[in-house]
Formats: C-alpha cells, sequence, structure tokens
C-alpha cells in the first residue's frame, strides 16, 4: 500500500494543500501516521519510504517526528492548524514539557495533559 500526500504536505510549506484544500500540516499528519504503520509492519524503511515520495530520507525523518508531538497538542492542531516549522522545537522535547512551550509559543492552549513521556 502507498500513500502519497505530496502536494499537500510533505513539503513543509505553509498554507493549504492545493490537493484537498486543508492545511498542510493536517496532510503531513496523516501521511506520518499511515507511514507509522508501514514501519512497525516491517513492510518499508525509511529509505525506501524516500524512494517512494521522491523525497530525502532527511524530511522523511521530519515528517515522522511531528509524531513525537504530545497527541493532546495534535488533536487541539487539528482543530487549530499551525505550520510545521512552529511545531519542531515541540519535536525535541519530552511530553512533559511541550504544553508548556507551546503556550508560550502560542501553539496551542492545553492546560495539563495527563500523560507524559
Amino acid at each position: 500500500m502507498r500513500l502519497t500526500f505530496l502536494v499537500g504536505g510533505v513539503n513543509g510549506a505553509e498554507g493549504r494543500s492545493r490537493a484537498s484544500g486543508r492545511p498542510k500540516i493536517l496532510d503531513t499528519l496523516d501521511l506520518a501516521e499511515a507511514w507509522r504503520v508501514r514501519l512497525e509492519t516491517g513492510e518499508v524503511n525509511r529509505a525506501d519510504l524516500a524512494r517512494e515520495n521522491g523525497i530525502s530520507r532527511a524530511r522523511v525523518t521530519q515528517v515522522m517526528a511531528i509524531l513525537n508531538v504530545h497527541p493532546q497538542i495534535l488533536e487541539w492542531m487539528r482543530e487549530n492548524p499551525v505550520s510545521e516549522r512552529r511545531l519542531r522545537p515541540l519535536m525535541r522535547l519530552p511530553h512533559g514539557e511541550q504544553p508548556r512551550l507551546a503556550l508560550e509559543l502560542g501553539i496551542a492552549d492545553v492546560a495539563h495533559p495527563t500523560s507524559g513521556r
């Protein structure tokens, strides 16, 4: 199974997907979730995903890093999309530290998440 959202999400630019009219970050998040399933089942590795989608392995890693954002922030973001670039500082932090930084950066209004990393 090959899922490709090149126009709508892999390029990382802000704005809306030309293909779906949705915010690009939502297409990118959907893509990361689909890739995670394929990676976890052993169907592909990151190099395969890069080759299939005509992107670098580094870009595959960037897309997959979106899944490191706290689930409550991702849930909030589905209703209040922000750019991938604005999410990147959160991707490097443990889940417990993400809500505070998200609030400081004006990315998400998530009070006290229940799970940590």
